[in-house]
């Protein structure tokens, strides 16, 4: 089954810059974030994930403010329901003379220097297994507008899966 939720309420409530106020903007999980200079056009205000069920999906949530500063994050398990989500806080590394992003490294949200002028944090939410009905609810009233068009939604078993790095297998 593919899930397709908005999760402009979570984006509100994610991330909370202490001290000076910085600009947060969003971008798809394959959109490579610089840690300084212009961002990338196709920003937005809300993320929208596509994420079968048992599939992992996450978004670039992006911090620009002043490198240094401390920020932090928590997300409102309330408006996930039974869906589950992690933070990742972006480190970047120096090569070939260029900071590039390297590792997305585990974080509890708790307050953290940024690395540099744009801070990218990932957001991952998990769509467990036993939550095809509730999912499929919240799609249909948040999608359906009475229209032809309004779309469809497919209940797809994901059996397994592994992965690359590692090879570990997931069930």
């Amino acid at each position: 089954m593919l899930f397709r939720f908005p999760l402009t309420a979570i984006v509100a409530l994610v991330l909370a810059p202490a001290a000076t106020a910085g600009v947060v903007t969003t971008y798809p999980s394959s959109q490579t974030i610089t840690p300084a200079g212009a961002l990338p056009q196709g920003n937005s205000a809300t993320i929208t994930l596509n994420a079968a069920r048992g599939e992992r999906e996450g978004a670039w949530i992006v911090d620009t403010g002043i490198q240094g500063r401390n920020v932090s994050a928590s997300i409102d398990g309330y408006q996930l329901g039974s869906l589950q989500a992690a933070l990742y806080f972006g480190h970047f590394v120096e090569s070939a003379g260029r900071r590039r992003p390297d590792a997305l490294m585990p974080w509890d949200g708790k307050a953290q220097p940024t690395e540099g002028r744009n801070q990218p944090i990932y957001l991952q939410v998990v769509v467990p297994d036993n939550v095809v009905e509730d999912v499929i609810e919240a799609i249909m009233a948040a999608a359906r507008t009475g229209e032809i068009g309004d779309g469809r939604v497919f209940v797809i078993p994901v059996l397994e899966s592994y992965k690359i790095r590692t090879g570990e297998r997931e069930t």
